[in-house]
């Protein structure tokens, strides 16, 4: 079955399973388009930090396999960029993000950490997960775009977050979206003799589907 992956952040606080999911078909179009369905969900054990091997994912059912594609958008709608299959970042790895609003940023793997979120709408409880830090911003509206290792060109997560730094605080920008200097995605696969992050692919039990 054909999936897409969403963060759960933006995905499963505002739906749960069974939620229809729908988006633009272009930036500045107010026309919503069909996507698919969510059917799975990386919250699953609530707690605090260490309490459950969370992700912050959800899989989203396609309506139609062709919307399955191994290459992604990264500004030029005439060009897009190819990937190869998933593997880790660990710390130092240079990584690239691509958003709409933000467009492409790049920076190095800082650290793996615990983050803490809360579950679907109406659900009180809050939900640990480990997500990865990068020395780069990214853009409010950007969450879920994809992750890459520039070098390798293996995709390696999903924009999850972002954060503001002491000398360098989150600020709007001209599309009144905000920036934050920091930010952090869920990862695609396992980190080598770490039992957390399990990785969006093997908590969701899905695989990708790229240019082989």
């Amino acid at each position: 079955m054909p999936f897409d992956l969403a963060p759960s952040s933006a995905t499963s606080q505002c739906f749960d399973n069974g939620t229809r999911i729908y988006r633009v078909g272009s930036r500045g179009s107010t026309v919503l388009r069909p996507v698919g369905t969510v059917r799975r969900n990386g919250y699953i054990n609530p707690g605090g930090a260490g309490a459950g091997n969370n992700e912050d994912a959800a899989a989203i059912l396609l309506d139609n396999p062709n919307f399955l594609s191994g290459r992604m958008f990264v500004g030029n709608p005439d060009v897009l960029y190819p990937l190869n299959g998933p593997q880790p970042a660990p710390k130092g790895t240079t990584v690239c993000s691509s958003g709409v609003e933000g467009g492409v940023n790049c920076g190095p793997v800082r650290r793996v950490y615990w983050a803490i979120n809360r579950g679907p709408e109406g659900d009180p409880k809050n939900y640990a997960h480990r997500i990865v830090e990068v020395a780069a911003g990214n853009v409010t509206g950007d969450s879920g775009g994809p992750v890459w290792n520039p070098k390798t060109g293996a995709a390696v997560g999903l924009m999850s977050t972002h954060s503001g730094l002491p000398n360098r605080p989150c600020h709007k920008v001209e599309s009144g979206q905000t920036f934050c200097p920091r930010q952090s995605f869920t990862p695609l696969v396992p980190y080598k003799n770490q039992v957390a992050p399990l990785g969006a692919l093997p908590a969701l039990g899905v695989s990708m589907f790229w240019n082989r």
